[in-house]
């Protein structure tokens, strides 16, 4: 079944009735001279838009029929609408590129962050974020710009030098960390793996005592090296009888030595034993 017609026929019955309209329009213009147009409608009624040769448009919210330049848009209920479209009519580029708009209401144009505006009429401001956004409210502009090419060796002539002179800072700081973790892990793990190889040694020699041995041994090594024969009696729990033979032996291996000097009696490891 063909639309066109009944299209039509609403439009122009809508045609008849008061129209309350209000258009606003936001362009992009891009590094290639193409323009992007979006076009905000509110109100109810019948509107017609005049769009540019080249213009294929994208209709949201709205009942519409083109018939060659023009797009005419019926809103319903939400009494709102957007039009879309892209065209390269606006732009036109000699030694630089210029810009032409009159549209039907208030316009925001935005250029790339690389234009370099030099002309505007009538004259604005130019508001600069990631664009550089110009607002018309007549809808009607002329604008001069050039887009400027970056030029690789003039970045790099132009670069911060604090940005280098941190960058330098920051490659010295980190191999001054790395030198003092170096060092600190030497440091701090060299003692640990002595101390780790004087106990495997110590070992080597318990294992080659017999229980009671180890007991009177592990006791020295526990009361920092010595011991009253008394202390080690009774934390050992061996008969006296047994502790002096016990005692007799360590000192034949060479390992203990029992100072007899006063009644109480004094049991040392010797030296080269503590060494290990």
């Amino acid at each position: 079944m063909n639309l066109v017609k009944p299209v039509a026929v609403l439009l122009f019955v809508l045609a008849m009735l008061p129209a309350v309209w209000g258009a606003s329009y936001s362009v992009m213009v891009q590094e290639s001279g193409n323009s992007i147009v979006l076009a905000s409608l509110e109100g109810s009624g019948l509107h017609n838009i005049e769009l540019p040769a080249d213009a294929v448009p994208e209709v949201r919210g709205a009942l519409y029929l083109q018939e060659g330049n023009v797009l005419s848009l019926s809103i319903g209920s939400t009494e709102k609408a957007i039009v879309a479209y892209q065209t390269g009519t606006f732009t036109s580029k000699d030694n630089t590129w210029k810009l032409s708009i009159n549209l039907g209401g208030p316009a925001k144009v935005s250029f790339p962050k690389s234009a370099n505006i030099l002309s505007i009429s009538p004259q604005a401001f130019v508001t600069e974020t990631d664009v550089k956004t110009i607002e018309f409210p007549e809808g009607s502009a002329e604008i001069a710009y050039q887009i400027e090419n970056i030029n690789l060796q003039s970045y790099l002539d132009n670069l911060d030098e604090h940005k280098f002179e941190k960058i330098v800072t920051y490659v010295v700081l980190t191999a001054l960390f790395l030198i003092l973790f170096a060092g600190l892990y030497f440091v701090v793990r060299r003692p640990k793996k002595v101390k780790e190889s004087k106990t495997s040694h110590k070992n080597n020699v318990l294992k080659t005592l017999s229980n009671n041995e180890k007991k009177v041994v592990q006791i020295l090594l526990d009361n920092n090296n010595e011991a009253k024969r008394s202390q080690i009696e009774r934390e050992s729990k061996i008969a006296k009888s047994s502790l002096a033979s016990t005692l007799a032996q360590l000192e034949n291996k060479k390992m203990v030595e029992v100072d007899k000097t006063y009644t109480t009696h004094f049991v040392k490891l010797q030296p080269w034993f503590i060494d290990l």
